[in-house]
């Protein structure tokens, strides 16, 4: 029995559709797991559900009131309202963010407020933006999706999900967090630099899908500030419904591949290249109108640089007065700590790995700076710890230890770190520690629980600090001395970041003129004067030893300068207070989007909650199919459909994966299902399968036994993947264990008759370690990879022998930027005695070999991979290619071959060597990366070339 046409049609359909986006993905996007021990707690509101930690329970009810606030202004531009959603918390995290996905339909909420934060609460911000991805997304919900829908469960709708452009879907809702909140995103010039440096130095934008898909050549700003641009741009020229029509569009008639600029094309004139084409003629020439005179425009640059390639130089401080120390990251650096001396040369000083760095601080000949430390096997459990550097020896050490601590700054002797604290329940407080070993001496609970950020020392008893307040940001002092808090500069909805202390000034960056610029706050009477006045932006101002200089990242086209001024304060101006923002599209588009925004008296709602208890969800059935499809091969392009039908379920909190199945493709079903969970400290696998004929190990001319179709296989498999990882280097660790039983027959010729099943256990360890990649990078330029496995049958020991594999790889960098080498060995050995069966040895031979059955082998092979030219051409909106590049190869093996007649082994050596052409590239506008490769093999035994192509789709690039 065959599927029809038309299904295989809607496989097809959902498959393809399932490339083009996270939520489209098949068993499905896990954020990770929280740990083990935490009780959860939740709360129903009209339209949603809260499952948070009990410790976060007053923060998930300020949560809940603020989706019942913001329900209706931003529902309602898009004329869509959400059916009931659950929204999961994880504070146990330092991550700052919040996504929605479709399968299984939630929220997830990482409600930790970044030290970057703009005007507005942070979990306003998030209420808002994520709240409107559900709106977004719950739209689609209608007409030939919502037939999906009902034919294949979540992942119908979250597969055409995939049709909606992602600089609509976050250009939307930044756009919404704009109108209905204070200094948000739209507002700033930091969000709007890039992308208006960009315009502002090109005489042309770069073409849609370079835009749009990134680059290897040049930065490109991300699809959140094109996103905002077009958004703005088409609402400000036409009616409110052109998008709110695309969606609909695009949920009755996903069948047409591009709904969404069809849509557009009827309603505006333009397709989605076009209206992106106006727009940007429309912002470059609103921007043209912001060209600063600048004040020093004989400002020092310390580095030196290539144009033509983007490299950035952030977070400047001074080492002492002939050297700086800075932060480099680009396109092709793996980002490093680095001095730069007067003459422009550069020291790299070492590799960092932190994601979560906002400054450094060099006091006393040392360099302190935060890093995120995953917990060992909670994804959703992380820390920030401070680290030292003693810039004398080289020495690294690790101040605190899982702990939650921000933007630390060194004391002007060195002797003492301030930073900002914040637990997993949103308190905040101001922390003094020990530089030698983190010992805490001063803990202070900020004003009002608010959020504090980027705290520096004015003096030995002062602190400088940035605070958040309901009207916006503001400059606080908290004085040791008299432990008293009191207010330097009021509260504002303009850009405040980059506290820099050097008495009497506070030194800040702020988006006052509508670009960013360095301004200087004088502690004595509140004054305020700008420093700077740069063409495209300048941030994190810092003082040299003597108080006479100062340095700040000066932006331009190839990225961050480190640029020097003399700190004169006749050359200021002091402000006037008027607050000017970068954004055009501003007036206008409050006038269409009009709602409730800012704060909320929150106790004016209460809401109740209950213990959610985690086992009695763990199979939360999301996704069905009417048919049987292997959804790892449907990702390879292969739709691998047959008769039958399909459940799958995930449960919310990342814990329980489940997949049954049956699959009715060769005319009688075989049932299949897996289940996972990693829910517990281990991560737990149960597979099993019921039907179809089992196999038939025989040896020569044997009767066989009777078959029927009841093959049946059962497995077990116990993990512990563990994250080792440790600033720059990635570490990883999984050692497991496995057992499998097969009801197949074997022949046992001592007994000369055939018995039925055969039980596996197999042991394995798999671990690596190596160098975080810069973007450009195909392989990690040092590292290590080993696995090691043991596959044996205690119970069938004289029918089948034990099996040790392994392979150990190690990467070293090559001749050029870029460039790696991998070297690896790998080896086999069967153990063969009396054994009559062997297992497999595909994958320890030579290349181009077809693998014979062998008891002993071992492989070294070496691979050299480089770049060979990044194009950035495309063919209308069909194919954008991005990369081309190589490896070339050499495998040698010797090992014991089965003879012919199966009575023997026989030594014999392989050779191959060869080369693969790649190329990277996008098609059809999908956001996963394509590779399709050409080889080339020549295997000298036999004198002939062999061809193969390599496809592989990079489902994690997003």
């Amino acid at each position: 029995m065959k599927p029809g046409r038309r299904v295989k049609q809607i496989v097809l359909f959902l498959g393809f559709l399932q490339l083009m986006f996270p939520e489209a993905k098949g068993q499905f996007y896990t954020s990770g797991q929280d740990p083990s021990e935490i009780k959860w707690m939740q709360l129903k509101g009209s339209h949603f559900r809260l499952i948070y930690p009990v410790a976060f329970s007053s923060e998930a009810k300020r949560f809940a009131f603020l989706l019942e606030t913001y329900k209706e202004p931003v529902s309602r531009p898009l004329a869509s309202s959400a059916r009931r959603f659950p929204v999961v918390f994880h504070p146990y995290s330092i991550l700052s963010n919040g996504f929605v996905v479709w399968a299984p339909w939630r929220m997830e909420i990482y409600p930790l407020p970044p030290q970057d934060i703009d005007a507005e609460d942070w979990l306003t911000q998030l209420a808002i933006h994520e709240y409107r991805h559900i709106v977004q997304l719950q739209k689609l919900n209608q007409g030939f999706t919502k037939g999906l829908g009902i034919l294949a469960g979540e992942q119908g709708p979250g597969a055409v999900s995939g049709l909606i452009p992602r600089w609509f879907l976050e250009g939307d809702a930044v756009r919404t967090e704009t109108m209905l909140g204070i200094g948000h995103r739209g507002q700033l010039p930091s969000f709007h630099m890039e992308l208006r440096t960009l315009l502002l130095s090109q005489p042309e934008p770069y073409p849609f899908l370079k835009a749009m898909l990134g680059s290897y050549r040049n930065f490109v700003p991300d699809y959140y500030q094109y996103g905002y641009g077009m958004v703005s741009w088409t609402e400000e020229k036409y009616q409110a419904d052109v998008f709110p029509k695309a969606i609909d569009f695009t949920a009755r008639n996903p069948y047409l591949l591009y709904p969404f600029g069809i849509s557009l094309k009827r309603t505006t004139g333009y397709n989605q290249q076009g209206l992106y084409k106006k727009a940007m003629q429309d912002l470059r020439e609103k921007w043209n109108h912001q060209e600063p005179a600048e004040i020093y425009p004989g400002k020092k640059v310390w580095n030196k640089r290539n144009p033509r390639e983007y490299i950035t130089y952030r977070f400047p401080v001074f080492f002492n007065d002939s050297m700086v120390i800075a932060c480099k990251s680009g396109l092709g650096e793996v980002p490093s700590f680095v001095k730069i001396g007067k003459d422009g040369k550069e020291k790299r000083i070492l590799h960092y790995g932190s994601e979560n760095l906002v400054r450094i601080s060099v006091a006393g000949n040392q360099l302190v700076w935060t890093e995120i430390r995953t917990d060992v096997r909670w994804q959703n459990r992380s820390f920030s710890v401070i680290k030292r550097l003693d810039l004398s020896s080289g020495k690294q050490y690790r101040v605190t230890k899982r702990s939650r601590y921000f933007a630390p700054v060194l004391s002007g002797d060195g002797t003492r770190i301030t930073a900002v604290g914040i637990t997993p329940e949103n308190a905040v407080s101001l922390v003094v520690l020990r530089t030698q070993d983190g010992t805490i001496l001063r803990e202070i609970p900020s004003p009002g629980n608010a959020m504090l950020m980027e705290p520096c020392w004015i003096s030995d008893s002062e602190i400088g600090v940035l605070l958040q307040e309901r009207e916006g940001k503001s400059i606080w002092k908290y004085d040791m001395e008299s432990n008293a808090w009191s207010s330097f500069l009021p509260a504002t909805t303009a850009e405040l970041g980059d506290l820099a202390g050097a008495w009497p000034w506070l030194f800040f960056r702020s988006g006052y003129t509508g670009i960013c610029n360095i301004f200087a706050l004088n502690c004595l009477d509140s004054s305020v004067w700008q420093v700077t006045s740069v063409r495209y932006g300048a941030a994190s101002p810092s003082v040299s030893p003597d108080g006479k200089r100062i340095i700040f990242s000066d932006y331009t086209p190839a990225g961050y300068d480190v640029a020097e001024i003399p700190l004169d304060t006749n050359l200021w101006t002091r402000w006037n207070g008027t607050n000017l923002t970068n954004d055009p599209f501003i007036t206008s588009g409050r006038d269409k989007r009009t709602g409730k925004a800012g704060f909320s008296d929150l106790d004016s709602r209460s809401f109740s909650e209950t213990t959610y208890r985690p086992w009695l969800h763990l199979f939360k059935i999301h996704s069905w199919l009417p048919l049987y499809a292997d959804y790892d091969l449907l990702r390879q392009g292969d739709p691998a459909a047959g008769a039958g039908f399909m459940i799958l379920g995930q449960d919310l909190l990342n814990t329980s994966f489940l997949s049954l199945g049956s699959d009715w493709s060769q005319g009688y079903p075989v049932w299949r299902g897996t289940w996972t969970y990693a829910g517990l400290y281990p991560v737990f696998r149960i597979q099993a399968e019921q039907g179809g004929v089992p196999l038939v190990y025989k040896a020569g001319t044997n009767t066989l036994p009777a078959l029927t179709k009841d093959h049946s296989m059962i497995s077990t498999r116990i993990s512990f993947p563990l994250n080792l990882t440790s600033g720059a280097y990635l570490q990883y660790v999984n050692p497991s264990v496995e057992w499998e039983f097969k009801n197949d027959w074997f022949y046992k010729p001592d007994q000369a008759v055939f018995v039925r099943g055969i039980h596996f256990f197999t042991a394995s360890l798999y671990g690596y370690r190596y160098l975080r990649l810069a973007p450009r990078d195909i392989s990690p330029r040092f590292g290590q990879v080993a696995e090691l496995n043991l596959n044996f049958s205690p119970f069938s020991a004289d029918d089948i022998g034990p099996l040790l594999t392994g392979k150990f790889g190690i990467f070293l960098p090559g001749l050029g930027k870029h460039h790696s080498s991998f070297i690896n060995y790998s080896f086999l050995n069967q153990f063969y005695s009396r054994s009559r069966y062997l297992y497999s040895s595909g994958g320890y031979f030579p290349r181009g070999y077809v693998p014979a059955t062998s008891s002993e082998m071992h492989r070294w092979s070496i691979d050299y991979r480089f770049p060979l030219w990044y194009p950035d051409w495309h063919i209308q909106t069909l194919l954008y290619v991005k990369r081309l590049r190589a490896d070339m190869f050499a495998d040698y093996a010797s090992g014991k071959i089965l003879s012919e007649n199966r009575q023997g082994f026989n030594e014999k050596d392989f050779f191959s060597c060869g080369g693969t052409l790649y190329t990277d590239f996008h098609l059809f506008r999908i956001i996963f990366p394509f590779s399709l490769g050409v080889r080339v093999i020549y295997i000298p035994e036999f004198n002939t070339f062999r061809f193969t192509h390599l496809i592989n789709i990079d489902l994690t690039d997003f």
